[in-house]
């Protein structure tokens, strides 16, 4: 009774293996040559693992130029909000009187943030 539940586990596995595409081959052969014969838990988190791997891994170009576009619109728009800062101590552009180095330096005061 034991080895029937042992080959239709064993059968199952294979079925499961043969039916994965060729992007799991790596895989696929690895747990084929595993010894003793794995379960079908052991071999579904293999394979789960693997995908998650080639998730992470493989963007479509469609995805990265997407990805870049979000990238370069947040720095835009980080550089964009620190040139509207002016200082009213030193009269340049890009922080405020209470972040200015220069009140530091002449008042001994440091400023917010140093």
């Amino acid at each position: 009774m034991k080895n029937i539940k042992m080959y239709r586990e064993q059968d199952q596995v294979m079925r499961f293996l043969m039916g994965l595409n060729d992007a799991y081959a790596m895989v696929r052969s690895q747990i084929l040559m595993m010894e003793p014969f794995p379960s079908f838990s052991k071999v579904f988190s293999l394979v789960v693992q693997q995908e998650r791997q080639n998730g992470l891994n493989v963007l479509d170009d469609g995805q990265v130029s997407v990805n870049m576009a979000e990238r370069t619109t947040f720095y835009n728009q980080e550089k964009l909000a620190s040139t509207h800062k002016y200082c009213t101590y030193c009269g340049r552009i890009g922080h405020t009187v209470e972040t200015c180095q220069g009140t530091w330096f002449s008042t001994g005061i440091k400023a917010k943030g140093v």
